[in-house]
């Protein structure tokens, strides 16, 4: 008996379902469609045949991906040792006799590790052992591969030594930022920096219904930090409305600006809140002057709670200390050891025994002249 299968717009379905005859999409499907394209009209047709159109640059094997910038301008990118070509409505891109093609930083074997994918006119690309790329479609025969540029990481997670400070000497443009623990290096030229505020009780958290919030008060809601440049107007006193500021720039009213009554006087609600920073900024290094300084530009506006200097670590007896050594070696003369002793330098008292609590009477740690050596006991740091 032959069957007629007038649709076959169910396209090939799963051997889990070859006996659901119940279903209303079975009548429309196929077990095996190879070779054929569905069309979405109902019926099929034999699938286009392939052609030769061009050897690779190297007669070797590539890897081909698609660039697809939209329906009517699809590309097919030749990705080989080095370099990558490109081909468009079954021909190869020319620029005049020569090939298109750009120079790429994947060898051979690498092309077959990269990851992709596409928006609009540029493909990114990644690679474990290289940084990522971009491959941009500069008009319909010309392209361009450039590294990614990173605005906002990936970062390290945050440095949980709370010794550790770094600073920033203003909250935008070009900055120096300071480190109190040997934090930066000369090949860190380049990289992003990014610092928050380690103490937020500076600012208080924005309030529906706060009564007369003075213009120019900052508040801080969903990490962000808003300062008030605006209040309503036409009554007695103005309240925060009830829309939070969430805004990350320009500014933002929390009321509508009418005027009320509780009964007995008439207020207003709204404030105005222009946005000022997340709570943290992220900065790009410039310049390296030492381990504990750097020049960079701010990218994203650092709050003002980063601003000043680093100070000094805690543990450490200089910067160049390790955070953990509590016995150092240091020049001068100790008197009255091992209990009751002071250290000079040049004749000049440094420090004496922080642990040391002279019985009642007695003698006071003095300092001699001379030179000498003697390794400070625990809890004794030269800052």
């Amino acid at each position: 008996m032959k069957l007629v299968q007038p649709s076959f717009t169910g396209g090939e379905i799963s051997p889990s379902l070859y006996a659901r005859t119940d279903l209303e999409r079975y009548a429309s499907s196929l077990r095996t469609c190879r070779n054929f394209i569905v069309s979405s009209f109902g019926g099929v047709y034999n699938r286009p045949g392939t052609r030769y159109i061009a050897a690779t640059k190297t007669n070797q094997q590539v890897r081909l991906i698609p660039f697809q910038f939209n329906t009517q301008q699809t590309y097919v990118i030749e990705l080989g040792a080095n370099y990558a070509r490109f081909y468009s409505n079954g021909f190869q891109v020319m620029n005049g006799s020569n090939p298109v093609e750009i120079t790429t930083p994947w060898g051979a074997a690498d092309v077959w590790g990269l990851r992709y994918t596409q928006s609009a006119d540029v493909m990114y690309l990644t690679h474990p052992n290289y940084p990522p790329q971009m491959i941009e479609r500069t008009s319909a025969s010309s392209f361009s591969i450039t590294p990614y540029a990173a605005k906002e990481g990936p970062f390290l997670p945050v440095n949980p030594d709370q010794s550790a400070l770094m600073a920033a000497s203003a909250v935008t443009g070009n900055v120096t930022i300071t480190s109190n623990s040997g934090a930066f290096a000369a090949g860190m030229v380049g990289q992003f920096v990014y610092l928050e505020n380690a103490n937020l009780s500076a600012n208080k958290p924005w309030t529906a219904g706060e009564k007369n919030c003075p213009v120019g008060a900052f508040r801080v809601n969903a990490g962000n930090t808003y300062q008030a440049i605006a209040t309503s107007s036409g009554g007695t006193y103005v309240l925060c409305g009830g829309n939070a500021p969430q805004h990350d720039q320009g500014a933002e009213w929390d009321g509508p600006g009418d005027v009320r009554s509780d009964g007995t006087t008439n207020y207003s609600v709204g404030v105005l809140w222009q946005y000022i920073d997340a709570g943290y900024g992220i900065a790009q290094i410039t310049g390296f002057a030492n381990a504990n300084q750097v020049s960079a530009f701010v990218t994203k506006r650092f709050p003002a709670g980063v601003v000043g200097g680093a100070g000094t670590p805690a543990h450490t007896w200089n910067l160049t200390g390790d955070g953990t050594t509590v016995t150092f070696a240091i020049a001068g003369n100790v008197t009255n050891i091992p209990t009751n002793y002071s250290v000079t330098i040049s004749g000049v008292t440094v420090q004496s025994d922080p642990n040391y609590n002279p019985s009642p009477g007695g003698p006071a740690p003095v300092g001699s002249g001379g030179s000498g050596g003697y390794s400070a006991g625990r809890g004794t740091h030269i800052q």
